[in-house]
């Protein structure tokens, strides 16, 4: 978790996350809120997900608007 920003603040959580291999569970090792956009979010060990994971439909009941353009993803908090 070494990626975590040194201010983050992990809270427990006892879910796991059903992956796209069949059979195949994650454990995340807590939740945090990551800056003003990412909140509640699970978070993994360094290097047990192959790429970041965003979930589209959570960002879209919280209020943010995402904008893919280019190859790229920008989310805006709405206020």
């Amino acid at each position: 978790m070494s990626s975590l920003p040194e201010e983050t603040s992990l809270r427990p959580t006892n879910v796991s996350v059903q992956s796209a291999k069949a059979g195949s569970m994650l454990s995340p090792v807590g939740r945090a809120d990551i800056g003003s956009v990412f909140k509640n979010s699970l978070i993994f060990e360094d290097g047990e997900l192959a790429k970041d994971l965003v979930s589209i439909p959570r960002l879209d009941e919280d209020g943010c608007k995402i904008v893919i353009e280019k190859g790229k993803m920008k989310i805006y908090k709405k206020r």
